[in-house]
């Protein structure tokens, strides 16, 4: 492992995290619709909700890829690690992580019920989170 258990984010510290993604998410999310809704079409709003969405989706992927953090675990000083090789998760590894945290694949009660704070899809996509 990575690091001991002790050391390992708390699931407080993950949340807060998440939470600064998800306001992130949303609010680009919410300027593109704002701006698709002066158009006054439909089709555009509900064009722009699934760009937000999908975009929401590759910043995850993305970030944890190249980077091995988003925003919001950057600035709580963590990232996510591969639990093997301890370098940031390939492509395919972060996309099946984030995949299964957008369905909520036993997503946040893992990080709160286990000593390594890791939910269900951390454990299936083979990640672990860590202090940078």
């Amino acid at each position: 492992m990575l690091a001991h258990v002790d050391d390992l984010p708390s699931g407080h510290d993950r949340y807060m995290a998440q939470l600064i993604d998800t306001l992130i998410v949303l609010g680009v999310g919410a300027a593109i619709l704002a701006t698709t809704l002066t158009v006054d079409n439909g089709v555009a709003a509900s064009v722009s909700i699934v760009a937000a969405i999908v975009g929401g989706f590759f910043y995850e992927v993305v970030g944890l890829s190249v980077w091995g953090c988003t925003l919001g675990k950057r600035l709580r000083g963590m990232r996510v690690a591969d639990l093997e090789t301890g370098r940031n998760p390939g492509l395919a590894q972060a996309t099946l992580r984030c995949l299964l945290a957008g369905f909520g694949l036993g997503s946040w009660y893992g990080i709160w019920i286990n000593r390594t704070h890791r939910p269900f899809y951390d454990r299936l996509a083979g990640t672990i989170v860590v202090f940078r």
